[in-house]
């Protein structure tokens, strides 16, 4: 229902939606605001994408340099595969199933691959089963320095039961709480170092396109590349792997997207 009432909510905002965003950081302006809630629309439709243009700056995971000494690196994970997904059938919040045999060996191929980028200062997840199994992976790859976090709330999945009425709502509160999970998750780190969290498709595209909101901001028209190269609905692999950096100023930078 969320996602299939998506384009019943528009792209426009309230006056009060966008002051609801700027509490969140300083840094927001109103138009920002606007754009992040016009940004990450929900589509039923899942589409294939060919790799992004060059003028996006995005790469694969295993082409990126190491983090900048003066920035911190968002590394944002889709979980591996469970039952329901190798059927194709709904799990959201209605459903914390375990991951399957592929989607433990998923997670464990994941692990390995992050283990050969820059250390993980910070791993952590949603609270569904299946996110915390594969961040479980991750860390035992290569156990992070500082912290393995307690499961957050933050990276939830998104709601599945909304009633009609509720349905606007639930659009805005889902965006309001994906930028709210990057300005924390950029917060538990120190600069030059790098962070996993482990999280969901849906909810993922919806903090990626508040991350492209941001980076916008610095780059005039990134936003139109962005929604060409990835429109809404945009496949995200079981254990597929996205990053954003963040500057010492607070720049946005995606890297790369579902690497």
């Amino acid at each position: 229902l969320f996602a299939a009432s998506s384009h019943q909510c528009g792209e426009t905002t309230e006056e009060k939606e966008s002051t609801a965003v700027m509490r969140l950081e300083p840094r927001i302006e109103r138009r920002a605001a606007a754009t992040l809630l016009a940004a990450a629309s929900v589509a039923p439709t899942h589409l294939a994408y060919a790799d992004a243009p060059a003028t996006l700056r995005i790469t694969r995971y295993s082409h990126l340099e190491t983090v900048p000494a003066t920035s911190k690196r968002l590394i944002l994970c889709r979980h591996g595969e469970t039952l329901f997904n190798k059927l194709h059938l709904p799990q959201g919040r209605l459903f914390d199933a375990a991951l399957d045999g592929a989607g433990q060996a998923q997670a464990e191929k994941l692990g390995a691959v992050l283990a050969q980028g820059p250390p993980l200062s910070v791993v952590g997840s949603s609270p569904r089963l299946r996110a915390m199994q594969t961040a479980d992976a991750i860390a035992r790859a290569r156990q992070p320095a500082r912290l393995r976090e307690a499961p957050r709330d933050d990276l939830d999945e998104v709601e599945d039961l909304v009633v009609p009425t509720e349905v606007r709502k639930a659009y805005v509160a889902t965006r309001l709480r994906a930028f709210g999970a990057l300005v924390q998750l950029q917060r538990a780190l120190r600069p030059g170092e790098a962070g996993a969290w482990v999280t969901h498709s849906r909810f993922l595209r919806v903090v990626l396109a508040a991350a492209a909101a941001e980076e916008a901001k610095a780059r005039p028209g990134f936003l139109d590349e962005w929604k060409r190269a990835f429109p809404a609905g945009f496949a995200i692999s079981n254990a597929g792997i996205s990053c954003v950096d963040v500057s010492e100023r607070g720049v946005f930078s995606l890297r790369c997207v579902n690497a």
